[in-house]
């Protein structure tokens, strides 16, 4: 299952991928992450608002400073969201779901920072209804490079392996919460209901060509 799952999802991906590079698809993608992410009257992206006294419990200042100083630590300094929530957003819309891998120092007992895993190799594992872990399907011949990186990451991956897995706590998911008939890695994308249209114009457009070319009225003439 993981495999049919994982070359379905590589097959879709790639024609997500097509039809964002359509230009008026393109358009609309980015008219949409230009409205979404935008900055406050602080130019700030993300916010954090404490309610006073929710739910029935008074937080005190010194504990409201801690707070703040933690999530903006988490949002400018572990994911930089200035620079890349936009681009983020814009991959979420195109394939369906986000995965950030956390990186993690023993050494300082922190979190570093997070990678952008690619979404089409990942596989939710789920018992029970629960998620057990992730595993990420490597291509040999393609994605070495990134697939040295990614064990690198996970400290004393083996490389001889086609599949890195991830414990639950390692990765950070997002999805659209639109999938198919298989369940939970049946993943798709924004872009799903344009598919079929974007395949339209694309098939009317070289039709057209092709006619003008080969059989259009004004070559014969000449």
């Amino acid at each position: 299952l993981v495999n049919q799952w994982h070359d379905q999802l590589k097959l879709r991906y790639a024609n997500y991928c097509r039809i964002e590079k359509r230009p008026e698809v393109r358009y609309v993608l980015e008219t949409i992450c230009d409205e979404a992410v935008v900055g406050n009257h602080d130019d700030q992206i993300t916010s954090l608002q404490i309610n006073e006294n929710f739910p029935d419990i008074a937080i005190g200042r010194a504990t409201k400073v801690h707070l703040q100083q933690d999530f903006n630590n988490i949002m400018q300094t572990i994911l930089k969201v200035d620079d890349n929530l936009w681009k983020w957003f814009k991959k979420f819309l195109i394939e369906g779901s986000l995965f950030l891998e956390v990186g993690y120092s023993k050494a300082m007992d922190k979190i570093t920072g997070v990678r952008v895993l690619p979404s089409y190799n990942m596989i939710v594992l789920v018992e029970d209804g629960e998620v057990i872990g992730y595993r990420q399907i490597i291509d040999k011949t393609s994605y070495d490079t990134d697939r040295q990186y990614a064990t690198y990451y996970t400290m004393g991956g083996d490389l001889s392996k086609d599949w890195i897995d991830y414990h639950p706590n390692q990765i950070l998911w997002w999805d659209y919460d639109e999938r198919g008939f298989d369940g939970i890695n049946d993943r798709l994308s924004f872009l799903e209901n344009a598919r079929k249209v974007a395949n339209q114009l694309k098939n009317i457009e070289d039709s057209i060509v092709r006619y003008r070319i080969l059989r259009g009225h004004e070559k014969r003439e000449f």
